[in-house]
């Protein structure tokens, strides 16, 4: 019942549409695009769904992609129809590049297209994000070694001699991550603000 009530807010949320930018100041990213990153199955609902509607209403072009051009279900069933395979991503044309969490984005942990443009994003001197699980993607890409991410404890993460903290988002340079779907509201702040600059 509480995931059918959920699934309802999730889905009455994304009906409504961001609304068109007035100026710069109140649409801060207007004019930039955002790649969000879905798995095929089982991508988290909230976490994709909340964020998207955060980065459009100010003023962002979301785009989606994912491994498969069919449509995609989210963990709570919500279907998405991608507009571009995960391998049409060319990097420098997005301001932002997002790996939505959820257990199915974990195929991307060894995905070598994912990795490739993992690592690309912040030589581009773009910005990367990751939340929940998704975190796991960036790990594995090698990027956050030394650092301390949030997350999930696990032998992934301390294999690769990353620390964990609590903090619900934390900034790394280039690189944002969140701990889960807990964290979407200052997750999609923290993007808002880092493109702004």
């Amino acid at each position: 019942m509480q995931n059918k009530i959920l699934m309802a807010n999730i889905l009455n949320a994304l009906a409504f549409s961001a609304p068109e930018p007035a100026e710069k100041s109140q649409y801060p990213l207007t004019g930039k695009k955002i790649a969000m990153i879905i798995a095929e199955r089982f991508f988290h609902d909230r976490e994709f769904a909340e964020l998207k509607i955060i980065v459009e209403h100010a003023g962002a072009e979301v785009i989606i992609a994912s491994n498969t051009l069919s449509e995609a279900t989210g963990t709570l069933g919500l279907k998405i129809k991608p507009d571009i395979l995960i391998s049409e991503i060319l990097v420098k044309n997005f301001s932002a590049v997002v790996f939505i969490g959820g257990p199915g984005c974990l195929r991307y942990t060894l995905d070598r297209q994912a990795h490739l443009i993992a690592k690309s994003v912040p030589k581009h001197r773009k910005i990367l994000a990751a939340i929940g699980l998704a975190t796991f993607i960036i790990v594995d890409a090698g990027l956050l070694k030394g650092e301390i991410a949030n997350g999930i404890s696990s032998y992934n993460i301390m294999a690769n001699d990353v620390a964990v903290t609590e903090n619900e988002v934390r900034r790394l340079g280039n690189v944002i991550v969140a701990n889960g779907s807990g964290a979407v509201t200052k997750f999609g702040e923290e993007i808002i603000f880092s493109l702004s600059k």
